[in-house]
């Protein structure tokens, strides 16, 4: 059996969180990602090029962020981060593979799982 890491263990998380984040913006906005992904605008001022996402896209999924950290930096025991880790991360469809469900279940109910 391999060994499993903390960057493995980030990576999977990483991935749960960044589905939440995308699914509750589009959700919320009605605004789909690939409605703008390729709509291109360049600063006027620096002459950088970046994808041009709407206000309302963009003002929903920071606010998204900051919840889901203010809400994850006020946990205060592996229960309060159970709650929060699967009544919030997943209460809108992930799509991980089964072998990353499975690693990170493992992780989340062992005390072997909690990095320190």
């Amino acid at each position: 059996m391999t060994t499993v890491t903390a960057k493995d263990i980030s990576i999977c998380v990483h991935d749960l969180i960044r589905g939440y984040v995308e699914r509750k913006t589009e959700n919320k906005t009605g605004i789909k990602w690939k409605d703008f992904k390729d709509k291109k605008i360049t600063d006027p001022e620096t002459q950088k090029t970046r994808i041009d996402v709407p206000k309302a896209y963009r003002d929903t999924r920071e606010k998204l962020c900051m919840d889901a950290f203010y809400r994850l930096r006020a946990t205060k025991s592996k229960e309060d981060f159970m709650i929060f880790f699967t009544g919030t991360l997943c209460s809108v469809p992930q799509y991980l593979s089964m072998d990353d469900y499975q690693l990170v279940a493992n992780h989340l109910m062992t005390e072997e799982g909690w990095f320190e």
